[in-house]
C-alpha cells in the first residue's frame, strides 16, 4: 500500500516534467520561428519574403527585433518596421489601426498616429514626414520616449505628388511637391487627446509628447459620455495658453511690454477651466461641469447649463502676420538644435563630410524648423484647437472626418482635389490639356 502511495507523487512529478518540457519546447520554437521568418525575408524568393514580412509584422516589435538580430538593413528591414531608415530609427510602426489599438490596450499606452502623404516606409514620402525621421524619430530622447510610452501607427491619406526634372544632359532632380503631415495622440481606446500639425523643434515636440502622454492617462478615467466635454475643456485651456505665450513672445520681439495682455482669461472672454477631470477647483466662482459631475452633488439637478457659444480665434492669434512669424522664428531659433544622432543622420543622408559645409547645412535646416515651429504654434495649431473647442465638432466625433477637415481647412490641400491645387482650372499654362492626365482614384 505504501508503495502505491509513494508512486503517486512520482507519477505526478513525471507528468509535470513532461508538460514543463513541452512548454519549454513550445517557447523555444517561438523565437526560432521569428528568426526563420527573418532569414526568409533576407534570402527567400519574392512571394516567400512577402509572406515572411507579413508574419514578422504580425509579431509587432518582436518581428523588428528578429530582423535586427539577423543583421537586416535597407528595404527588407524597413518593410518589417513600417518606417524608412529603420536601421537608424529602430521603431516599430503599425499600419493596421485596429492592431495598434489592441496593442495599446494590452500595454496600457497611448497611440501616436501619424497621417501623411505617401508611405512612411518609403524614401519619397511627403517632406514633413521625411523631416520627422530626422528631427524626431532619430533624436535619442524622443526615440526613447516613443519606444517606451507610445504605440506607433501611421496611415497614408493619399500618394504624395512627385516630380522628376530632366535637364536634358542626363542630369535629373527628383523631388516631392506639396504635402503635409500631422501627429495625433490618442488614448488606448483610440480617442483623440492632442494634435501636432507639421514640424516642431525636438525640444518642443518632446515636451508636448510628454504632456500629451499625461493627458492620455487622465483620459483613461473618463467614460465616453463625458469625454467630449473633457476634450473641449482641454482644448480651450490649450488655446488660452497658446495666446498667452504669444503675448509674451510678441512683447519680447517688439520690446513693448504693453503688447503682453494682462490676463489669459481676457483673451478668450471666458475663465480658464481646469482640464483635469479630477480637479474640483476652477479660476471661476461658477461651478464647472467637472466640479458638478465629480462631486455628484444635488446641484447637478439644478438648471441645465446653457449651450456653449461657438468658439472663435482669440484676437491676438487671429492677427498673426507673416512678418511677425518670421520675427518669432528668429526667437525660437535659439531653442532648436538637432542632437548628435539627428545631425549625423542628416549629414550622412545629404552626403556631406566637410565640417564647415555640415555646419552651414545644419544651421540652415534648424532655421527652417524654427519657422515651421512658430507657424504650428500660432497658426495651424490654434486653428485646430478652435475646432476642438466647438461642441458641434465633438458630437459624434470621427477622427478620419476630422483629418479631412485638417487637410482642407488648415493645410489648404483638400484631399478631394485630385491635383492638390497644383493644376488649377483658372490658370493658363500655354500647354495642351493632354499635359495632365488623371488616374482613377482608389476606393475603400
Amino acid at each position: 500500500m505504501r508503495k502505491k502511495i509513494a508512486a503517486v507523487p512520482l507519477i505526478s512529478m513525471l507528468i509535470a516534467a513532461f508538460f514543463w518540457s513541452t512548454a519549454l519546447a513550445a517557447g523555444d520554437q517561438e523565437s526560432p520561428s521569428l528568426e526563420s521568418l527573418a532569414r526568409t525575408v533576407l534570402t527567400g524568393g519574392p512571394d516567400e519574403a512577402a509572406e515572411a514580412v507579413a508574419g514578422l509584422r504580425e509579431a509587432g516589435p518582436a518581428g523588428m527585433e528578429a530582423m535586427l538580430a539577423a543583421g537586416a538593413s535597407g528595404d527588407a528591414l524597413d518593410r518589417v518596421c513600417g518606417v524608412h531608415d529603420c536601421a537608424d530609427i529602430r521603431l516599430f510602426w503599425y499600419t493596421d489601426f485596429e492592431a495598434a489599438k489592441a496593442a495599446a490596450r494590452a500595454a496600457g499606452k497611448p497611440i501616436l498616429s501619424l497621417r501623411l502623404m505617401g508611405k512612411l516606409d518609403e524614401e519619397f514620402s511627403c517632406a514633413n514626414s521625411r523631416f520627422f525621421r530626422t528631427v524626431f524619430y532619430n533624436n535619442r530622447a524622443i526615440n526613447a520616449l516613443l519606444r517606451d510610452r507610445f504605440i506607433l501607427h501611421w496611415r497614408s491619406v493619399r500618394p504624395v505628388p512627385r516630380v522628376t526634372i530632366d535637364f536634358g544632359d542626363g542630369s535629373r532632380v527628383e523631388r516631392t511637391l506639396t504635402g503635409n503631415s500631422i501627429h495625433y495622440v490618442l488614448d488606448s481606446r483610440g480617442r483623440l487627446v492632442e494634435a501636432f500639425p507639421g514640424l516642431y523643434g525636438p525640444k518642443e515636440f518632446q515636451a508636448a509628447l510628454e504632456e500629451a502622454a499625461q493627458q492620455a492617462r487622465s483620459a483613461e478615467r473618463i467614460d465616453d459620455a463625458q469625454f467630449a466635454d473633457w476634450l473641449r475643456t482641454l482644448s480651450e485651456r490649450r488655446l488660452t495658453e497658446r495666446a498667452s505665450v504669444l503675448a509674451r513672445e510678441r512683447a519680447s520681439a517688439t520690446r513693448d511690454p504693453g503688447a503682453a495682455l494682462p490676463s489669459t482669461g481676457i483673451l478668450l472672454g471666458r475663465p480658464t477651466i481646469s482640464a483635469d477631470p479630477t480637479s474640483s477647483k476652477s479660476s471661476s466662482e461658477a461651478p464647472t461641469l467637472w466640479m458638478i459631475t465629480n462631486r455628484g452633488r444635488s446641484r447637478a439637478r439644478q438648471a441645465a447649463p446653457k449651450p456653449a457659444a461657438a468658439p472663435s480665434m482669440p484676437p491676438l492669434l487671429s492677427n498673426v502676420t507673416d512678418d511677425l512669424l518670421a520675427t518669432l522664428g528668429e526667437i525660437h531659433r535659439d531653442g532648436v538644435h538637432l542632437d548628435a544622432a539627428s545631425r549625423a543622420f542628416l549629414l550622412r543622408k545629404q552626403g556631406v563630410t566637410d565640417p564647415q559645409a555640415g555646419d552651414r547645412l545644419v544651421d540652415s535646416f534648424e532655421k527652417t524648423v524654427a519657422l515651421d515651429e512658430v507657424i504650428d504654434d500660432y497658426r495651424t495649431g490654434p486653428a485646430i484647437l478652435v475646432k476642438l473647442s466647438d461642441p458641434a465638432t465633438l458630437k459624434d466625433f470621427d477622427l478620419e472626418d476630422f483629418n479631412l477637415w485638417v487637410y482642407e481647412q488648415v493645410f489648404r490641400t483638400p484631399l478631394s482635389d485630385p491635383w492638390l491645387g497644383l493644376a488649377p482650372d483658372d490658370v493658363y499654362g500655354a500647354l495642351p490639356a493632354a499635359a495632365r492626365t488623371e488616374a482613377p482614384r482608389p476606393t475603400g
